[in-house]
């Protein structure tokens, strides 16, 4: 059965249209490129009026977001920094306007986390620049695509379609990076769930636990690396940091990133999905559940088992 829509999700994505509008208006050099923003625009308008399903609210908000992801890239005219600069801003904005209200802290926090600038280096802003000053302008393509990943989570954030079934964000990032003939493994950071495409085709689905809000795990397109079982993990920090943690033995890992980032098993969480990520009261008490992970992605074990056999050396994981 279609979701209906709303006046609120009409009049959020009226909001995007003007932003949209207001990015092409501001743009340096008006002329031949300018004008097909224009036409965009104005193709987005008229399928709004259109709209009438929670469904069609959603492709239109993906082209809505995609088309302001490519404004903000023509105005940047190739300066990564000027990109990463934007990416932090609408970041900043979107994160404050939408945060998740705890009731166990009683604090707010941003839902969009892995997209900002934190303390400690953390966040998708620093490690950015940490990519510019290492390899320079190549990694322009790596910040334009983090910012449609930003794009994508918003748009996600208002699909009313239950973890478990196929997303058209997922869709959309499935054909943006050409997957649609692959395995792949898609998380979505608001909604702390995995979902597994095989041949474009959805075949699992898991609720999973992220990065805890100043150590989120990280947007982007990621390979699978080390294959690791029956293996400890040992904190990077002393004891007496807040990031320390005590040696903990996991089943099954499978490396996404080299600086210590992976998919593993957590047995001792009882609970997973909407809001692990944040401070709460794991329902198996376990104390080192209270919380989400160090930047991995967690899975209960039987999970990540099927995790482990399934993703070889070089599958890919889409985290946004």
């Amino acid at each position: 059965m279609l979701s209906p829509i709303t006046p609120t999700m009409l009049q959020a994505a009226q909001t995007k249209l003007t932003i949209l509008k207001s990015k092409i208006d501001q743009l340096k050099v008006p002329g031949k490129q300018q004008d097909i923003y224009l036409q965009h625009y104005r193709a987005e308008q008229d399928a709004l009026y259109r709209v009438s399903s929670s469904q069609d609210y959603i492709q239109v908000l993906i082209q809505i977001n995609t088309n302001i992801t490519e404004v903000e890239s023509e105005a940047a005219q190739g300066n990564s920094y000027t990109l990463v600069a934007t990416l932090q801003q609408e970041a900043q904005d979107w994160g404050d306007a939408h945060k998740w209200h705890d009731a166990y802290d009683q604090k707010g926090y941003q839902l969009d986390s892995g997209y900002l600038s934190l303390e400690r280096g953390y966040g998708a802003v620093p490690y950015l620049y940490r990519r510019l000053a290492s390899v320079g302008s190549a990694a322009y393509p790596e910040v334009k695509d983090t910012l449609l990943h930003l794009a994508m989570l918003e748009a996600n954030f208002a699909d009313p379609t239950p973890y478990n079934q196929v997303h058209a964000t997922d869709k959309y990032l499935l054909t943006y990076y050409h997957l649609q003939d692959s395995l792949v493994f898609v998380v979505s950071m608001t909604e702390q769930a995995m979902r597994v495409y095989q041949n474009g085709q959805l075949i699992r689905s898991f609720l999973v636990t992220t990065g805890r809000y100043d150590r989120p795990s990280p947007p982007g397109l990621w390979s699978a690396g080390n294959h690791l079982t029956h293996v400890p993990f040992i904190s990077y920090e002393a004891p007496g940091s807040p990031d320390y943690y005590d040696p903990i033995m996991v089943n099954y890992a499978v490396q996404f990133r080299a600086d210590g980032y992976f998919f593993h098993d957590s047995w001792w969480r009882k609970d997973y999905g909407p809001g692990t990520q944040f401070p709460h009261q794991d329902s198996g008490k376990n104390k080192d559940a209270s919380v989400g992970s160090h930047g991995c992605v967690n899975l209960p074990t039987n999970e990540m088992a099927w995790v482990y056999q399934q993703a070889r050396a070089g599958t890919k994981f889409i985290i946004y």
